[in-house]
């Protein structure tokens, strides 16, 4: 029984298998699978940094990534400011992008 609701839920597309995206940084991730006709499957939140970046693709556990904004930074941007970074975040999770010196 619990194996047939777990293929249920699989094919379902229940939203409950969705990473964690932030409310505030949400319509920013909508607006990244828009326009690259992908649909996000990394978690988006707030949380620390490292040094001066202002947000990180963090690697966790077997091949799983999460997205991490600081959230002074993010509440001191404008949304143009917003929407480049999570494009440049999710970028790196996302397509495996890295940054490149040709830029």
């Amino acid at each position: 029984m619990y194996r047939l609701i777990s293929i249920v839920l699989l094919l379902s597309g229940c939203s409950l298998l969705r990473p964690p995206v932030d409310q505030d940084m949400a319509p920013f991730v909508t607006k990244w699978e828009k326009t690259t006709g992908i649909t996000n499957h990394v978690g988006v939140e707030f949380g620390e940094t490292p040094g001066f970046s202002v947000g990180m693709c963090r690697y966790l556990y077997g091949h799983s990534r999460e997205v991490v904004i600081n959230k002074e930074y993010w509440q001191n941007s404008s949304n143009r400011i917003r929407n480049r970074l999570i494009f440049h975040e999710l970028g790196h999770c996302m397509l495996n992008m890295d940054h490149s010196k040709n830029i």
